[in-house]
């Protein structure tokens, strides 16, 4: 997971992509699953694909609040607000 945020904070988004899945593969705690979760539906968003990006933000939603991570979770919400309504 911390493999991948760096990655993508340092521009690797294809890179820290792969990172960020990988680590939802493994067995991990949720708010660990959360962030990477929310890292995902980030990038998403930000490449337009706001099916996937909303996919990602509520399930990043949903396991940070079950694991205590209120920042993740509020993080997510705060993204999932920025995608408009579906028609």
């Amino acid at each position: 997971y911390r493999r991948g945020q760096a990655r993508v904070a340092a521009g690797r988004d294809v890179e820290g992509a792969q990172d960020l899945r990988k680590a939802l593969s493994l067995p991990g705690r949720g708010w660990v699953h959360g962030r990477a979760h929310a890292d995902l539906g980030a990038l998403a968003l930000a490449g337009g694909n706001a099916a996937d990006a909303r996919v990602h933000l509520e399930t990043a939603a949903r396991l940070g609040e079950q694991d205590h991570d209120r920042a993740s979770a509020a993080r997510a919400r705060a993204l999932l607000r920025t995608i408009p309504a579906s028609r």
